[in-house]
């Protein structure tokens, strides 16, 4: 019999410690037990509510005093989710005399159950604050995964995969819309020279800056700078005509300049400069987004002949040519 009796008080003070509030109520819904989390959350120690009615603490809550009246009386187990019924139970996760407390989001489990000819009620509480912080971080770090995947590690702008992707997404609504769109290709001049000279780590970070600039010039949110690989770099411009393209590349260009990276390998000046091809179109249904790519790197190309400067292709306006130079 002593045995019975150390095992069932072992029982209970395991449950009083449990991550979850556990109230156990008797056939008229009479408070037989109120764990240590549910005193933690309340405000209320065991023997303030022990023996009192579970309807006293509902402050008119009548869907979980139904539910709970079903368990005890047609043995009905039900669970109520934290969206319908966000805060049952009057439990709050911070000091209930602080500025700001509010109710606990809560999820309740209501079990029936059945001792010898007696019936019972078991509620579980669980805190939904937990389980939406647990969200909200699993969310922060499939983001941060997200990011990764689609951020170039050392330039921190997007990355080949996320800029294939944007390409034929973007293209795609330009097809639908009937919309122009355009693309810069963006090479650092006579880099080859620069990573021989400075060396790699300084090359690197001749990237980053290269990058950074680029970046910063590229500001509508549907807008896309990327690295294309190597010295490399793309930027997709949706909506945008020739005249708007051309104006984003030479602000590109400038701002580049502008930075003052010493380049003593340089051909053109004693600073890193860019080439940029600037490539507009508004697709046809059958056009491939690999076409416009192409031209923007035609574009380039011609770019790179004397360095330091824009050449624009519309391909809406095939024989329209255009080009900026410091």
């Amino acid at each position: 019999m002593g045995k019975a009796i150390n095992n069932q008080e072992l029982g209970f003070a395991v449950i009083d410690t449990m991550n979850c509030g556990v109230v156990l109520l008797d056939k008229s819904l009479r408070i037989l037990f109120w764990n240590g989390w549910m005193a933690k959350h309340s405000y209320r120690a065991a023997d303030e509510v022990v023996g009192r009615q579970l309807e006293e603490f509902l402050e008119e809550n009548a869907t979980l005093l139904r539910r709970a009246r079903d368990a005890a009386t047609s043995r009905l187990t039900s669970i109520m989710s934290h969206n319908l019924n966000p805060s049952p139970l009057p439990l709050y996760s911070n000091r209930i005399e602080e500025r700001g407390a509010r109710r606990m989001g809560q999820g309740i489990s209501v079990l029936p159950i059945q001792h010898g000819s007696e019936n019972y009620v078991l509620l579980q509480v669980f805190s939904a604050d937990s389980v939406l912080a647990r969200d909200q971080v699993r969310k922060k770090e499939q983001e941060a995964l997200r990011n990764q995947l689609h951020v170039d590690a050392l330039t921190g702008v997007g990355n080949r995969k996320m800029l294939d992707e944007r390409m034929v997404t973007d293209f795609s609504r330009a097809k639908r819309a009937k919309a122009p769109i355009s693309v810069i290709m963006i090479d650092i001049d006579c880099f080859k020279g620069y990573n021989d000279h400075y060396g790699h780590l300084r090359g690197d970070d001749c990237l980053k800056q290269v990058a950074g600039a680029i970046k910063s010039c590229v500001v509508r949110d549907d807008d896309l700078a990327a690295r294309f690989g190597g010295e490399e770099f793309c930027v997709i411009l949706p909506n945008t005509p020739i005249v708007g393209a051309q104006m984003v590349a030479e602000r590109i260009r400038k701002t580049v300049e502008d930075l003052g990276i010493r380049h003593e390998m340089s051909t053109v000046c004693p600073s890193v400069t860019i080439s940029l091809g600037v490539a507009t179109v508004t697709p046809e249904v059958d056009m491939p987004s690999s076409a416009l790519l192409e031209i923007a790197d035609e574009a380039l190309y011609e770019a790179k002949r004397r360095r330091n400067q824009v050449v624009c292709k519309d391909l809406d306006s095939p024989s329209s040519s255009a080009s900026t130079q410091a």
